[in-house]
C-alpha cells in the first residue's frame, strides 16, 4: 500500500510544540508540571460498550464532590501562574471511566476551568448532550468527541449496548449542538469517533457482537449530514487488565484488512470538503500492528499528563488506573502540589524507568508523545548539541494544548 496520510491534529503527537516545556523535563524531570490532565468526574456510565478498557473498573457509583473539583481546577491554575516560565496545566478532558456528562455539575465545572483559563474538552456517548447542558458548557468547550461506533442503529445497539431510543437521541443532541453552536458563533470543535472493531465475537452471556468496521462510511455519512466537523476512525486498543474485552477483542488484527481499508478510506475521502473532514487514523492502525515499540521506556509518565479518577485519586497513566503502583495521591486529602511533587511521584520516576512497557496498552494516550521524547533523549546522549531545544513551526496544529 502507499505511504498513508497523517494528520497532525489527530494521528500525531503534540508535545513538540512546547519547547518550555520540554527544555524543562531535559533539565529536571521532577519539575515538569502535567500539561494535560484527564478526568473522570463521575464512575457511572449509561452504556456497556464492549471494548470499553475502563469495565475493568466496573462503572462504580462514585463522583468527585463539586467543591473538590473547582478547588482542584482554580489550584492548578494558581500554580501555572506562580511557575517562572508559565509552564502548568492548560487543557482538561473530562472522559474517564464514566459517562461524564451524568455528573450533574459538569457544565459548572467547564464554565469555571474557562475562567481560570484552562481550555476543556469532553469525549461522551452524547446522550447527555441535552440542550440544558450545551447551553451553559458549550461556549467553553474547546471541543466535544462523541463516541458512536457504528453507522447503523442495530449495530450501535450491540456494541454499546445502549437504550433502545440512543441512537436517534444522540443524533438530535449533537444536531442541536451544531445548530446552537452556529447561532451563537461559539468556536467548539464537534466530532464523532469510532473504534474499528473487525470480527463478530461473542458477549459474556453468549449474545453474538457484530464487527462494525463496513458501517464507517454509512456513519461518516450521517456525521456529515448532522452538520459535525470531523469523524475520527481509528483502531482498537487492548487494556491488558481486562479480561472481557481481552476475551472479545484480544486476537483481534488489522493486517488482513489494510487493503479494504484502503479501499474504504479512498471513499471516505470524497466526502471531504471545507467543512468537512474524515480522519483515517492510519498512523495508529499501521503502529498497532507493529511488533514492538520504537522506544524502550515510558518517558510521558509521570511528567505531561496526569488522570483525575472518580474518587480523586491522581494516577501517572489511565491505561494502568486499576493498578495501585501508578497512585500519586487522593485530591481529597492533598493538594494537587502536594501530590505531584511530592515523595511518592518522585520515588515513581525511579519506578518507571525500570517498568517493563510491554506490558502497557497499545496505542496508549501518550504513544506518539513518547515516540517524541525518546527521540529526543537519544539525541542528548548522542551529544547536546544535538538537541534542538526550541521547535518554531510555521504554524501550530489545533488544539495544541491537548498533548
Amino acid at each position: 500500500m502507499e505511504t498513508p496520510r497523517i494528520d497532525t491534529q489527530f494521528d500525531s503527537q503534540k508535545i513538540s510544540y512546547h519547547p518550555a516545556w520540554l527544555k524543562r523535563w531535559l533539565d529536571n524531570p521532577f519539575s515538569t508540571p502535567p500539561i494535560y490532565i484527564e478526568i473522570s468526574p463521575i464512575g457511572l456510565c449509561n452504556h456497556r460498550c464492549t471494548f470499553c478498557a475502563k469495565e475493568v473498573m466496573g462503572y462504580p457509583d462514585r463522583s468527585i464532590p463539586k467543591e473538590r473539583l473547582i478547588g482542584f481546577i482554580r489550584e492548578l491554575a494558581w500554580l501555572r501562574s506562580q511557575d517562572p516560565d508559565g509552564l502548568g496545566v492548560r487543557s482538561l478532558m473530562h472522559a474517564g471511566e464514566g459517562e461524564p456528562t451524568l455528573y450533574k455539575d459538569l457544565a459548572e465545572v467547564i464554565a469555571e476551568t474557562a475562567r481560570c483559563g484552562i481550555e476543556s474538552a469532553l469525549t461522551t456517548n452524547a446522550t447527555g448532550l441535552t440542550e440544558k447542558f450545551l447551553d451553559p458548557a458549550l461556549p467553553h468547550l474547546s471541543w466535544i468527541k462523541a463516541s458512536v461506533n457504528a453507522g447503523k442503529k442495530e449495530t450501535y445497539t450491540k456494541i454499546h449496548k445502549a437504550g433502545p431510543n440512543h441512537w436517534d437521541t444522540i443524533w438530535r443532541n449533537l444536531g442541536k449542538a451544531v445548530e446552537m453552536r452556529t447561532k451563537f458563533g461559539y468556536s467548539c470543535e464537534i466530532g464523532c469517533q469510532t473504534v474499528l472493531l473487525v470480527n463478530d465475537t461473542l458477549d459474556l452471556d453468549g449474545t453474538v457482537v457484530p464487527a462494525n468496521w463496513h458501517e464507517a462510511i454509512d456513519l461518516a455519512k450521517k456525521a456529515k449530514e448532522t452538520g459535525l466537523d470531523h469523524v475520527v476512525i481509528k483502531p482498537y486498543g487492548q487494556n491488558p487488565y481486562s479480561l472481557g474485552t481481552m476475551q472479545r477483542y484480544g486476537d483481534m488484527k488489522y493486517t488482513g484488512f489494510l487493503k479494504e481499508f484502503e479501499k474504504m478510506d479512498g471513499e471516505l475521502q470524497k466526502l471531504n470538503d471545507a467543512n468537512f473532514k474524515v480522519v483515517f487514523r492510519w498512523n495508529t492502525i499501521l503502529s498497532y500492528e507493529k511488533p514492538k515499540r520504537e522506544y524502550e521506556k515510558c518517558l510521558a509518565t509521570p511528567m505531561s499528563w496526569a488522570y483525575l479518577q472518580s474518587d480523586g485519586m491522581i494516577i501517572s497513566c489511565a491505561a494502568h488506573n486499576s493498578n495501585p503502583d501508578f497512585d500519586l495521591g487522593n485530591i481529597t486529602d492533598k493538594t494537587f502540589k502536594e501530590i505531584w511533587w511530592g515523595e511518592r511521584r518522585r520515588q515513581h520516576i525511579e519506578f518507571m524507568k525500570n517498568f517493563d512497557i510491554s506490558a502497557c496498552r497499545k496505542n496508549c494516550r501518550m504513544h506518539f508523545v513518547n515516540e517524541a521524547l525518546w527521540d529526543l533523549e537519544t539525541k542528548r546522549q548522542s551529544g547536546p548539541e544535538n538537541v534542538q531545544e526550541t521547535f518554531q513551526p510555521d504554524s501550530l496544529p489545533k488544539n495544541v494544548n491537548f498533548i
